[in-house]
């Protein structure tokens, strides 16, 4: 039923929804949305991997010394020594030996520039706390909290 506009009228007063508070059809999934968000993450990344893995030309792969040095080494006898195709992976891609390097060195340069830290600060928060449930929007249950 329809009913009419009236500006005029205190007693029927809607408030609309605020974003946040308004349920969100996907995060409602619980676990069925953390498993899609696993595999598409999982998807992406083997992705990620097989151009890697076939742009190794483009990547100019050939020219890193690990792989020069392996071949060149006094062990190393063609045909008996089993050396598979290695496969490179840039600095670009997070978590690979080059990238953690480049961390590591970042971090160095930091502390040489602005000197060693004076507190190494931690945090944490247990959804159980008091605070923090008082604090959430929604409740969240148990096996839809990602962890």
């Amino acid at each position: 039923m329809l009913r009419d506009y009236e500006p005029d009228s205190d007693d029927d007063e809607e408030i609309a929804p605020h974003p946040f508070n308004a349920p969100n059809l996907p995060h409602s999934g619980g676990i069925l949305f953390q498993q899609w968000v696993c595999d598409a993450y999982n998807r992406a990344e083997a992705q990620r991997l097989a151009w890697v893995n076939m742009n190794q030309d483009k990547l100019r792969a050939d020219t890193y010394q690990g792989l020069v040095d392996a071949v060149n080494h006094p062990s190393f006898n063609s045909g008996e020594t089993q050396v598979g195709k290695q496969i490179i992976l840039p600095a670009t891609y997070p978590g690979s030996p080059r990238a953690m390097q480049q961390n590591y060195l970042d971090a160095m340069s930091i502390v040489k520039r602005y000197g060693k830290p004076d507190f190494f600060i931690t945090m944490t928060a247990n959804p159980s706390w008091r605070e923090v449930r008082d604090l959430s929007l929604i409740h969240i249950s148990e096996p839809t909290r990602p962890y």
